[in-house]
């Protein structure tokens, strides 16, 4: 665990505040892809994620960032990218890792394996897929290729 010390210092390179730490928000998503990540408020009432990304990880993360933040320039509201410090960088090196912030979705756990059988979940994944697909086409190049 990283001390709010730590958070603090990162933050400030999106001109954010911590205030609270939120271990008690349930974070979706595979926390192995990330070497510490937690929920946090800061002062202006505001719910982010922060993660810490192994360096070999980065080209990775930058690759993600970029495809997310084309698709939600380009219309798709339903994705939501991660933040940008006042430079334009999505991520920021400090004490031997990567760091990225993001706003905190406050998401559903899935009744598994159940969920699979729920119709409106299979709707509204459908036109996900169909809106993500159209937008999808418009990609720039950077955001097509990952080796």
């Amino acid at each position: 665990m990283n001390s709010p010390e730590i958070i603090s210092t990162v933050l400030a390179q999106w001109n954010l505040c911590l205030k609270t730490i939120h271990p008690e928000r349930n974070l979706l998503g595979s926390p192995e892809r990330t070497l510490f990540r937690t929920a946090f408020e800061d002062e202006s009432g505001g719910i982010f994620v922060i993660e810490q990304i192994a360096p070999n990880r980065r080209e990775k993360k930058l690759y993600i960032s970029r495809t997310l933040e084309h698709l939600h320039t380009d219309g798709l509201k339903q994705v939501v990218p991660c933040l940008k410090t006042p430079t334009g960088q999505s991520l920021v090196f400090y004490d031997g890792a990567w760091w990225q912030v993001f706003p905190f979705i406050d998401g559903t756990p899935l009744d598994r394996p159940r969920y699979i059988r729920d119709a409106r979940k299979g709707e509204a994944l459908a036109c996900f897929l169909g809106e993500l697909s159209r937008h999808a086409t418009r990609l720039p190049r950077d955001c097509l290729l990952y080796t």
